[in-house]
């Protein structure tokens, strides 16, 4: 058996996160770095759910810096918002 091989050039395009602009002040949202994590999303949705599919309408907030998470925060509280604690260990 002969077997004959060549060289192909083989090219991948990936998209890859450079920065993170805040929503609100326009600011740089700093990175956390490789294991330290930080979450924010503020979200409606409406809609219909149903094993089979559904659907849902809304809006959302992804991208906060550090300071307008705290702005925010006492934005909510100052208007009677109750805000709950949360703790996660795993």
């Amino acid at each position: 058996m002969t077997r004959k091989y060549e060289t192909e050039l083989v090219t991948v395009q990936r998209e890859k996160l450079i920065t993170i602009t805040c929503d609100w002040c326009s600011g740089t949202v700093e990175d956390e770095g490789y294991y330290d994590t930080r979450d924010f999303t503020l979200e409606f949705t409406k809609g219909e759910e149903y094993p089979e599919g559904g659907d849902k309408h809304g809006w959302q907030v992804e991208d906060l810096c550090d300071g307008c998470v705290s702005r925010l925060h006492s934005l909510l509280l100052d208007n009677g918002i109750n805000i709950s604690t949360v703790d996660r260990s795993w």
